[in-house]
């Protein structure tokens, strides 16, 4: 008959690199399963959530050990944006397991820390937040000619659009030999174009047909390169998988879907690579491995893996580069509806030839990761009004005036009689719903569902999100399928409101109180201590 005040996911702590794929599913996979199933309990105060892996993070220079379970890292930061109310918390475990491991656990949960993000590492702590990659006044390197003619470049997911224009740069910068690996294989339209144009400027272009997620026919297409090119020098993995959903409704296929040709693929290319000597192995990650991504937890997941492999990579003495990329205009991910809900939310697009200027500075510096994103930091505050108390976030919103307002529509309900507010409520909830939809919100019906009137889950994301940051309340991501129209809603929510305003408690009576004396004192001080002792003890 207790409440559960909080889950602790170990599952991480049994994968293994060896058996990837297993070990991919197993983290992410049963954390997608535990968040449905509190989300059906029907618990009025959700338990928090904590997300525990071991050696999967770059702390103090020092590089992760472990790959597969950096993963779930990814979908803790979708989850800390579609699901705040399970306040899920990504904890890191030194490397090497001690004694020592649980209590420091322990003390990670007892101490009730707003931090969401936290690695242990020899006994002392460490708590993430997202900075600017470079100081102020610091620029990146002066691209530099790094490119071989003598050598082959494989670039995955090669008849995309990115691909093509990173094509057309490696091209200009020296490569003459190019294997475009894809699932489609033969290139046709756009893609034949900017073939037969590579091989006018006299580069040797092929294109294989391969799954980048099945390592036996990526493996076959290496071996085919080995036999009739020059040996491969550089890698650049851009292949991209999206299934589209919120994590509610989301399934392990489309978990896998989302996540099988970045990181499997990754994975396949780490492994099949061991014994080559190359000059660059550069991953195609997202911002959204950086920011979360509602919506596309398997996405982020995917990307914020080929992350922790970078950093494992150049722990072992190998090249790896990751960049966490923003939208691209008109390519990749910033083509699709994807793209379009980040643009109205935080980002900017990237011009294909700016990502391509910056590639090339990375590729003459020394990094392992870098976020490359023109984000609009007070939309995106808007957009996710939780995150302008986020301390993971904290240093990118040092400036004031990108703090959200917080409840700003509250103050003028609670400031309305009692009587009014339902109905200025209600007129709240359809401009919210109006401005998702955009339609005219006083041609919203009251009683009409919200799934009638076309919204989504990703809509109805967005929705509460509005609703969120007028309100100052955080509302659980099934809002407005628990509450299915708009008076249902209201009525819900004015509930929450009222409850806000009670007044507070008449304050006590001031009682005249005797002084203690020195001795009186230390005595109580002495039999206080004993009992703190002996709880931390016995706890």
């Amino acid at each position: 008959g207790r409440p559960c005040r909080g889950v602790l996911h170990l599952w991480s702590l049994d994968a293994a690199d060896e058996v990837f794929d297993e070990a991919l599913l197993m983290g992410c996979g049963s954390a997608l399963h535990l968040v449905q199933a509190l989300g059906r309990a029907g618990w009025r105060d959700l338990p928090q959530l904590w997300l525990v892996t071991r050696g999967t993070q770059t702390v103090a220079g020092a590089a992760p050990t472990s790959v597969a379970p950096g993963a779930l890292w990814g979908l803790g930061r979708t989850l800390a944006l579609e699901h705040a109310e399970l306040r899920p918390t990504r904890v890191d475990l030194d490397p090497q397991p001690s004694e020592q491991d649980v209590t420091l656990l322990w003390d990670e949960i007892a101490g009730r820390s707003e931090d969401e993000e936290v690695a242990w590492r020899h006994g002392r702590r460490y708590a993430g937040r997202l900075v600017r990659g470079l100081p102020a006044g610091v620029r990146l390197p002066e691209h530099v000619a790094l490119l071989r003619p003598d050598a082959s470049y494989l670039i995955t997911g090669g008849l995309g659009g990115l691909a093509r224009a990173l094509c057309r740069w490696l091209v200009a910068g020296g490569a003459r030999y190019l294997v475009l690996v894809s699932r489609r294989g033969a290139a046709d339209g756009a893609s034949a174009s900017t073939v037969a144009e590579l091989e006018a400027s006299g580069a040797k272009v092929t294109v294989c047909a391969a799954d980048v997620a099945d390592r036996g026919s990526l493996g076959a297409v290496l071996e085919s390169v080995s036999q009739s090119m020059p040996p491969v020098a550089g890698i650049f993995h851009t292949a991209v998988g999206l299934a589209d959903a919120v994590v509610s409704q989301l399934s392990l296929a489309d978990l896998r879907q989302g996540m099988a040709a970045k990181a499997l693929g990754a994975w396949n290319l780490h492994v099949l690579t061991a014994s080559s000597r190359l000059d660059f192995f550069v991953l195609y990650s997202s911002g959204s491995a950086l920011l979360g991504h509602a919506g596309a937890a398997g996405y982020a997941a995917a990307n914020t893996f080929l992350d922790t492999l970078a950093g494992f990579r150049r722990g072992t003495g190998r090249p790896a580069l990751s960049v966490n990329w923003g939208l691209f205009a008109q390519v990749g991910v910033g083509a699709g509806t994807v793209g379009e809900r980040l643009q109205q939310g935080d980002s900017e697009s990237l011009t294909a030839e700016e990502g391509l200027e910056v590639l090339g500075r990375l590729l003459a510096g020394d990094f392992a990761q870098m976020g490359v994103a023109r984000v609009n930091m007070r939309s995106f505050v808007a957009f996710h009004p939780r995150v302008s108390r986020s301390p993971y976030f904290s240093r990118l919103l040092e400036t004031e005036e990108l703090r959200a307002p917080g409840g700003a529509f509250l103050t003028t309900l609670l400031a309305a009689p009692s009587a009014a507010r339902a109905a200025l409520l209600a007129s709240f909830i359809q401009q919210q719903v109006g401005r998702v939809l955009r339609l005219d919100p006083t041609r919203l019906d009251p009683a009409a569902p919200f799934k009638s009137l076309g919204l989504d889950s990703l809509m109805g994301l967005e929705v509460r999100n509005g609703l969120e940051a007028g309100l100052g309340l955080t509302l659980p991501a099934t809002l407005l399928w628990t509450y299915g129209n708009v008076t249902a809603l209201t009525r819900h929510l004015i509930e929450q409101v009222n409850g806000s305003a009670a007044p507070e408690p008449d304050p006590v009576e001031d009682t005249p109180t005797q002084a203690l004396t020195a001795d009186e004192a230390d005595a109580l001080l002495e039999t206080a201590w004993a009992q703190v002792q002996g709880f931390s003890h016995d706890t």
